[in-house]
């Protein structure tokens, strides 16, 4: 039963700070303490300042070994508990590779069946699985902040736009405003929402979004920074600290749901290794080690994330059941 009575926990917070270049967005991430820092364009290296903050770092610009190193670090349980913030900078890079990858797919496509490539673009298909990719990998995101962790959201501005009929009766796409070049509909994601911008050479940021109900929206800060929010992150940290296995029980479901929608036939290797990773995922330390174990002296090899044959990962699925029972 879903239902029961409403309860004090403990939760991180989820910032989204967005913008153009060189508007402060960087070092207003890197000013959360003891975090994980993701940086997928190299823009963090000139602020050593912050270096104290940062307890590890990855420098991937692919998605799937961005989940190996989120992987990674959860089999780091000392460095996972230590941990009070994971650092996305900037997420839009993730969110331009999917679809340059997308891209690629589609012209492979064409090539085999003889089309031209000028005349190849994404279809609603693509988009489909960039956004269930992106949704899979937030809700695993949101998993770490219901167990107390912050998230900082670093990404680039980008224009919104509207498509309106001119004097003419022309179709034209105009200007209403600036949104983060992420999927859209990433703001509601978020608890604080900062859009940054520079004026006469200063970093300032402007309040979208506050759940905390630290500022107002529309308030301006100056350079906007851990210690802005640091009470409000303080209050949220207090209430009961959930167990692994409530949150996953939660996420599963997100999970199962994807799997039914990645594989209609229920079959796809992908789709088997998104079942595998959620029953993994809530195993004790010990359970999962006995798990790398048994597949290496089968199959010589603990990497299930690599197999593309849906038969093996049918095999490893039902030995991970065995092991997790």
């Amino acid at each position: 039963m879903a239902l029961q009575k409403r309860e004090k926990k403990r939760e991180g917070v989820t910032f989204l700070w967005y913008g153009d270049s060189a508007t402060g967005k960087t070092p207003t991430g890197l000013s959360f303490p003891n975090q994980v820092l993701f940086d997928s364009d190299g823009g963090t290296k000139f602020y050593d300042e912050y270096n104290d903050n940062i307890l590890v770092e990855s420098n991937t610009l692919v998605f799937k070994e961005l989940n190996d190193d989120l992987d990674d670090l959860e089999s780091e349980e000392d460095l996972f508990e230590k941990v009070e913030t994971i650092n996305i900078d900037s997420a839009t890079r993730y969110h331009e590779n999917q679809k340059h990858a997308a891209l690629k797919v589609v012209e492979q496509r064409a090539r085999k069946s003889g089309r031209l490539l000028e005349g190849e673009g994404l279809s609603f298909k693509e988009y489909g699985v960039m956004g269930l990719h992106y949704d899979r990998f937030f809700a695993r995101l949101l998993m770490y902040v219901k167990q107390g962790k912050n998230l900082s959201y670093v990404a680039e501005q980008t224009d919104e736009t509207e498509s309106r009929t001119d004097a003419s009766g022309n179709q034209v796409s105009v200007k209403v405003g600036v949104r983060p070049n992420l999927p859209k509909g990433s703001k509601f994601d978020f608890d604080v929402v900062v859009n940054t911008f520079t004026k006469d050479g200063k970093s300032y940021g402007r309040v979208e979004k506050d759940r905390t109900k630290t500022f107002n929206i529309g308030d301006i800060i100056e350079k906007p920074n851990y210690t802005h929010w640091k009470e409000a992150i303080e209050k949220a940290q207090l209430g009961r600290t959930r167990t692994k296995e409530e949150i996953v029980s939660f996420d599963n479901i997100l999970d199962k749901e994807a799997y039914n929608l990645n594989s209609v036939d229920g079959d796809s290797a992908q789709g088997l290794v998104d079942e595998i990773m959620s029953v993994l995922m809530p195993l004790s330390q010990e359970k999962k080690t006995k798990f790398q174990e048994s597949l290496v002296a089968k199959y010589k090899s603990a990497k299930f994330r690599d197999e593309t044959d849906p038969a093996k990962l049918k095999d490893m699925l039902k030995m991970l059941k065995a092991i997790a029972e």
